[in-house]
């Protein structure tokens, strides 16, 4: 590859830092590869790029900088080591150091034509009107940025007393996300939306909302009070001091205590016979998975960051080996969440026996998925690596929640 600086591309970041949208293409063959930027990237030089490298795989779209960030927006998701290796050829070939940031955007690519002509036409609509539903890929990234977006009200709303309606509703969007539904997971996401975001009651006023929440409630309360289930004592505490709030005309404060008691029957109805700590410990159980996901993302973005550094900072022919090792890693933490997500699932979806048992399998995951954290020898590699740039805190941020999920997992099945 080439050691003197490419002019034709340091003019183009140049032009690109000054506001102007480019075009960009990448052809590579393992770790080397060729990067050209320009208004417009034609296809013989991207034929003779293909040439120089000997490789033939090529991404294209548009650049563009934000914030002094140069973004390479593609049309459909990269290999994970194509910022990596911008940013390398960015730092040989111009002589640049700039943060990268890869980004999906389904009309990246078609400002790309690939033959210097004009933009593709848009597709023509569908039959009798009707509206495509987005890429899989799209609806799935717009589904998990909005459920992303409430974890700190998800967080808060598990401290309240629609509890038991949250947790549910988040543990049936995972389920949606997971077998492909994105529909229903956003219609699923409405409703938590609203209830953590404390969406505005009907206009119709508070006295209103009573009466139709009160009128959801009684099935289930009359169900729980025949078959014994939950508190008892409390549902009956809750909906009397309801009805006489009602009575006197502060349906705000009835409201407040439906909204309890509609936490309560949750919790009952879920769990059949109480679970030890009752509706506390379902509530804990939620709290300290939403604890152990973010921290489960945030060590695998950290993991990404240090591969990429690595492949950065270390020379040839050691920087292929050790980004190899560390996608090993990040698949195996990956196996480990995935398995525990669903063992956590079964545990808040199943009843009587059923959950004991789903709990017992949930607690043995966990705590083989913390043994993994606290002894891995190359996940300490990983946290103990020389970078300063790209911290790893495997055992800080990861470790504290399992333990505390293993402990209350435990506890359940006991």
């Amino acid at each position: 590859m080439p050691t003197e600086i490419d002019k034709d591309l340091l003019n183009a970041l140049k032009a690109a830092k000054g506001g102007t949208p480019m075009q960009f293409a990448f052809v590579s063959k393992g770790t080397e590869g060729k990067l050209l930027v320009g208004k417009k990237v034609a296809p013989k030089a991207i034929a003779d790029a293909k040439k120089e490298v000997g490789g033939t795989a090529v991404v294209r779209g548009r650049l563009v900088v934000e914030d002094g960030v140069l973004v390479f927006e593609v049309a459909k998701e990269p290999p994970g080591t194509l910022a990596a290796q911008l940013k390398r050829r960015l730092k040989e070939d111009a002589g640049l150091t700039m943060p990268v940031e890869t980004r999906v955007k389904a009309d990246a690519e078609a400002q790309v034509d690939g033959e210097g002509g004009a933009v593709p036409a848009a597709p023509p609509p569908p039959p009798n009107g009707a509206v495509p539903p987005p890429p899989a890929d799209a609806a799935k990234a717009a589904v998990l940025k909005r459920l992303n977006a409430l974890g700190a009200g998800i967080k808060a709303a598990l401290a309240g007393p629609g509890a038991a309606r949250v947790q549910t509703l988040f543990v049936a969007i995972n389920g949606h996300v997971k077998g492909n539904d994105f529909a229903q997971a956003g219609t699923t996401l409405d409703e938590l939306e609203a209830l953590v975001t404390g969406a505005a009651p009907s206009e119709s006023g508070p006295g209103a909302e009573y009466e139709a929440l009160l009128a959801r409630l009684t099935p289930d309360v009359k169900r729980c009070l025949k078959e014994q289930r939950g508190d008892t004592g409390k549902i009956r505490a809750l909906l009397g001091f309801a009805q006489g709030k009602a009575e006197a005309g502060n349906h705000a404060a009835a409201v407040q205590s439906l909204q309890a008691l509609q936490a309560l029957v949750a919790v009952a109805l879920a769990a059949g016979a109480a679970p030890e700590g009752g509706s506390d410990g379902v509530v804990e159980l939620a709290k300290n998975r939403l604890r152990w996901k973010k921290a489960s993302d945030k060590v695998a973005d950290q993991l990404t960051e240090l591969k990429e550094t690595a492949l950065d900072e270390i020379d040839e022919p050691d920087a292929p080996s050790v980004a190899k090792k560390l996608d090993v890693l990040g698949k195996r933490l990956e196996d480990f969440g995935g398995r525990l997500s669903d063992a956590l699932d079964a545990v808040a979806n199943g009843d009587g026996a059923a959950r004991l048992k789903a709990s017992g399998a949930a607690a043995d995951l966990a705590e083989e998925y913390l043994a993994f954290v606290e002894k891995s020898a190359l996940l300490r590699h990983a946290v103990a690596h020389p970078f300063d740039s790209a911290a790893v805190e495997a055992e800080s941020e990861l470790a504290a929640p399992l333990r505390q999920l293993v402990k209350q997992l435990k506890a359940a099945r006991a």
